[in-house]
């Protein structure tokens, strides 16, 4: 995925970005050498400057599965079609992760998930300001439907609808105009077209095993890598005129995708996902143990966030920076309990942590949270935190002769202690 980046002038965010891909990178190759389903293309993972994915590469060849949208981008990408954000994804049934990642590639879809996908598009399909997605036509009549249908239906499969497709949706116009209008948008928000990732290819004869993807399919790669949602018309635009067909068409749109702010929001879904904070607001602890861990668990979110958006918008985007920064955001609330003389200023302030023992992001309440137990401190959870998420490593089972379970510390021992003693017992050795 970071081939898109290649030939753009920003680098923001790309050492780190690209040191979080390494995981991403081993899923595809993983998910090439399982039981995946029959793939739908096999795709080049760089363009060229003539549009054809490299059939040269030696790193990774991998088939492409057939993806459906996750919970989020669903939610994201309905919010950008219509303009209503009802947060219907988040009550689907759970997205797959593979590898913290979620990508739903090989979970099958059961009956509870289309009656899911219908009641959220008979939901939307009520829920929206018809104005906001109708041509603006002078007499709505068959005309004003045909412009309505290729309009909208190109926003939501991604694509230009084939002359029988826009046959079909014509005939749901036998009513009033609004109502057909809102069924053809029920009925557009369950088909397989948007609800999952399709890849066919341009229809060249394949080259080395892989073929090219269309301009629309570009399109859609880059605006779910980098938005994490559908494309808008500007994008879609381009995919029709060829511009995508070239790596300074790509470079282009990467870059005016880069400069939105639905680009913000594409990276914090990434980042989120990455650093195991995407269910941090599930995350649980004992109130006697930690007593301020609640009332300072949206302010936990909030400092992790606002750094790495810093880091990545407005700093050097280095891994370096990362890890070490000398500089934190926080509210007084949580400038208090990292022992910091809070600014009476409402929200996140930045502060300078010069004096203290906190540098970079695995000094964050949230990232040591996470890779905590309830009631208890996890350097083994922080080390494989570390191991996985930074180094990409796998790390395997315990031998079945270890003693895992930790004791909890009794009389004001410290978790240190705890550790190297259970560390010099022969039981935790094998």
């Amino acid at each position: 995925m970071t081939q898109f980046m290649v030939g753009l002038s920003k680098t923001i965010s790309l050492g780190i970005f690209g040191l979080a891909l390494c995981a991403c990178e081993q899923v595809a190759k993983d998910a090439a050498a399982g039981s995946l389903p029959a793939p739908v293309v096999v795709p080049g993972n760089s363009i060229g400057d003539d549009g054809v994915a490299s059939a040269s590469r030696a790193d990774a060849e991998y088939y492409q599965p057939l993806r459906r949208l996750t919970n989020r981008e669903y939610d994201a990408s309905v919010r950008d079609l219509l303009g209503v954000s009802l947060g219907l994804g988040q009550r689907f049934i759970a997205d797959e992760l593979a590898q913290g990642f979620r990508s739903n590639t090989t979970q099958s879809v059961t009956s509870a998930h289309v009656s899911q996908f219908e009641q959220a598009a008979k939901t939307l399909a009520t829920a929206v300001d018809l104005a906001t997605v109708l041509p603006p036509c002078a007499v709505r009549d068959e005309a004003c439907a045909l412009a309505f249908i290729r309009r909208f239906g190109r926003r939501v499969y991604r694509r230009a609808l084939a002359d029988e497709e826009v046959a079909a949706y014509l005939t749901l116009f036998s009513g009033p105009f609004d109502d057909s209008a809102r069924g053809v948008i029920h009925t557009m928000l369950q088909s397989p077209n948007f609800l999952y990732m399709i890849e066919t290819g341009d229809g060249t004869p394949a080259q080395g095993g892989q073929v090219a993807l269309t301009g629309y399919e570009r399109a859609t790669r880059l605006s779910y890598l980098l938005w994490k949602s559908t494309p808008d018309d500007e994008l879609l635009d381009a995919a029709e005129r060829g511009d995508l067909d070239n790596r300074a068409g790509v470079a282009a749109q990467a870059e005016r995708l880069l400069a939105s702010p639905r680009a913000r929001r594409g990276f914090q879904s990434f980042y989120d996902q990455w650093l195991g904070l995407d269910g941090f607001k599930l995350v649980g602890k004992d109130e006697k143990v930690f007593p301020q861990f609640e009332a300072l668990r949206a302010s936990m979110l909030g400092e992790t966030r606002a750094f790495i958006d810093d880091i990545v918008w407005s700093g050097d985007g280095s891994v370096g920076s990362l890890l070490s920064a000398g500089y934190t955001f926080a509210d007084p609330a949580l400038a208090k309990y990292y022992g910091l003389m809070p600014v009476d200023a409402p929200g996140l302030t930045r502060y300078d942590l010069a004096g203290t023992s906190r540098r970079g992001l695995l000094t964050h309440a949230s990232i040591l949270a996470v890779n905590s137990h309830t009631v208890l401190t996890s350097p083994v959870l922080r080390g494989k935190f570390v191991r996985e998420k930074l180094l990409c490593q796998v790390i395997g089972s315990p031998p079945p002769t270890v003693a895992t379970s930790i004791s909890d510390a009794v009389d004001g021992t410290s978790t240190r202690d705890l550790f190297e003693r259970h560390a010099s017992s022969p039981a935790w050795s094998g």
